[in-house]
């Protein structure tokens, strides 16, 4: 039996689809589990971004007050909340300028208007996307309302 043609080509046939089946439910089950873990990290800045707009509506009822006054007023507001909840936060005016960010100075940042997030928010009130952060060099997933 072992030495068999017919035994070992039927062995290796099973042997060959159980592979690759195992390669497929793999395969499948990982897609599924990133998708999940995509839409609860998703949901989860989208939480934290509604919190944040409730908190920072201050900001937008001054939109005359000095960039200065509201930086030195926000930045550090920011970078204690971003350590709190553990996510990069930045503060954004509707015309692009950053008020505050939890990880870099908000000083030395450009004007975010023209990022995907932010346009795609302005037009739909909610804005993802998954991109290397120009800043900080990392990839990210951004979440702008």
């Amino acid at each position: 039996m072992w030495s068999s043609r017919l035994f070992w080509r039927l062995f290796l046939t099973y042997a060959a689809l159980t592979v690759v089946a195992a390669v497929v439910f793999v395969v499948l089950f990982l897609s599924r589990q990133r998708t999940a873990i995509e839409s609860e990290v998703r949901q989860r800045l989208r939480d934290e971004a509604a919190v944040l707009e409730v908190l920072a509506e201050s900001a937008w009822e001054s939109p005359d007050a000095p960039i200065g006054e509201l930086r030195a007023i926000w930045q550090p507001k920011m970078e204690s909340l971003g350590r709190e909840v553990g996510t990069r936060l930045t503060l954004i005016r509707p015309d692009g300028t950053v008020l505050a960010d939890s990880s870099a100075d908000a000083r030395q940042m450009e004007n975010h208007r023209d990022r995907p997030e932010i346009e795609q928010a302005t037009e739909q009130g909610v804005g993802f996307m998954t991109r290397p952060s120009l800043s900080v060099g990392e990839p990210f997933e951004y979440c702008a309302i």
